[in-house]
């Protein structure tokens, strides 16, 4: 799908937002509730300030029936699917975070920050938190560590 073709298909952000947060997926019914519930889950920021963009990626399982459930809860953070190019992972970010970049640039949010996550990842409560902390002090980039289990 046409970069636009999905911009178009969204909301306008909350003029709020300072974070959203990038999943691509695959395959990933089994995971990607776990990421969800933590991304929802988020402390020390609240919901209107963040948005997560599901970019699911020629998914052949119910990855999007979970993604659904998550969307439907009217206490959390806006969820938004759009579709992958099916050309994997690396792709399926770019195409999520060139949606985000476009969201955020729309609403003159140029102090937000753009951040990415796996479908398959368990973040920290305040992994959102923390990033903006860090980006408050003129950090341009920001890494972690992954523990896998």
């Amino acid at each position: 799908m046409e970069l636009s073709v999905a911009m178009a298909a969204l909301p306008a952000p909350a003029e709020e937002v300072r974070a959203v947060v990038v999943v691509p997926a695959r395959d990933e019914e089994l995971r990607i509730g776990a990421c969800l519930a933590a991304l929802v889950g988020q402390v020390e920021i609240l919901p209107e300030e963040y948005e997560l963009i599901v970019v699911l990626d020629r998914c052949e399982d119910d990855t999007e029936g979970v993604v659904e459930r998550f969307r439907e809860r009217p206490d959390g953070p806006a969820i938004h699917v759009v579709p992958g190019p099916g050309q994997g992972a690396g792709q399926a970010r770019a195409t999520g975070m060139d949606i985000a970049c476009a969201r955020l640039e729309g609403v003159g949010r140029r102090d937000a920050i753009l951040a990415s996550t796996d479908a398959d990842s368990v973040d920290a409560p305040d992994w959102i938190a923390r990033q903006l902390e860090a980006m408050a002090d003129s950090t341009e980039a920001l890494g972690g560590a992954i523990h896998l289990d």
